[in-house]
């Protein structure tokens, strides 16, 4: 994957790891990205955002998970936009973020914790 190939990111596989560890590893990182599997809900959605790290979204429909606890996933979420640039190339998607809107992602996933 485009992930395992980078000097900037870091790919974890669930069966060698326990929670501690995704947890340090969230709260070490900027953006956590979670593709959806057999369904579009992801633990790690959560777990990511509690840590800190923004998640990275790739399914529109992901944005429609909790409404109730998360009114606005584009204030606390990246959604990656499959089509237009392609398989190889969300790692320079997200390096191309400016620091003001990382900042602000974070500063409202922070607001939103107490809700989670």
């Amino acid at each position: 994957s485009e992930c395992e190939m980078s000097q900037v990111c870091e790919f974890v596989e669930i069966k060698n790891h326990h929670k501690p560890e995704f947890m340090e590893l969230y709260t070490k990182s900027l953006f956590c990205l979670q593709p959806p599997g057999d369904t579009l809900s992801r633990k790690g959605i959560l777990d990511s955002m509690a840590g800190g790290c923004i998640p990275v979204i790739f399914a529109d429909r992901q944005q429609s998970l909790w409404k109730l606890h998360i009114p606005n996933w584009k204030d606390v979420s990246i959604l990656v936009p499959n089509e237009p640039i392609g398989e190889k190339a969300v790692i320079p998607y997200l390096q191309n973020i400016s620091p003001e809107k990382i900042a602000n992602l974070r500063g409202n996933i922070k607001a939103l914790l107490p809700r989670l």
